[in-house]
């Protein structure tokens, strides 16, 4: 077998301990037919410490286990196909082959190491929301931008009577239509007037 994704049927399962003493299973995968390295089996491992656990039997439940006691699962529980995927590491200064990911056919797997449980994403999000909130994205800013320069409606001048949007004619008071009384014309002065100090104009 060399490293690759592989489509692949339990034919083997045992609960142990690893080199640390953690709980662990190991679970022997045999490559599904049409596919190269047809036949040929690997085995991989899940862990059960307090970081991996919930990992660890959300995989088993993949495989079809539906029980409650882990103790006696068997290979009639874990029917379902499965997609591995193989790749080489380092070990005692040699390349060997380990299983990297247990998943569903066609399920992406996990792009990390180390990712975040829903505890840690929740706490890490609350931490960055002040950061992201003094960082708009540059659409939102550009929105808040033109809002700024939206032209307004024009005032009518002090006096004179604003445009009805109804469609409606302005309603008009009766002092409006009513003619303004003539007033006398004025007398002819003979000479230039005088102004005083209130009729100046400047």
């Amino acid at each position: 077998m060399k490293a690759g994704t592989y489509q692949v049927q339990v034919v083997d399962f045992d609960l142990g301990y690893s080199e640390t003493g953690t709980e662990q299973a190991a679970i022997r995968f045999s490559v599904l037919e049409g596919q190269e390295c047809e036949g040929e089996t690997i085995v991989g491992y899940l862990f059960f410490s307090e970081r991996a656990v919930e990992r660890a039997i959300q995989t088993l439940r993949k495989m079809g286990w539906t029980g409650m006691d882990i103790g006696c699962i068997s290979t009639d529980d874990l029917q379902n196909t499965m997609e591995i995927v193989v790749d080489t590491e380092q070990y005692n200064g040699k390349d060997v082959l380990k299983v990297k990911w247990i998943q569903l056919p066609g399920e992406r797997g996990a792009l990390q190491k180390n990712s975040m449980n829903d505890n840690q994403r929740l706490d890490f999000s609350e931490r960055m929301r002040g950061i992201a909130m003094s960082m708009p994205a540059p659409g939102a800013a550009q929105g808040a931008a033109n809002n700024a320069q939206a032209p307004r409606k024009a005032t009518p001048p002090r006096g004179q009577p604003s445009q009805v949007s109804n469609g409606r004619a302005p309603s008009v008071k009766r002092e409006d239509w009513v003619s303004p009384p003539k007033r006398a014309a004025a007398a002819p002065q003979r000479g230039p007037a005088t102004l005083n100090d209130d009729d100046c104009p400047f």
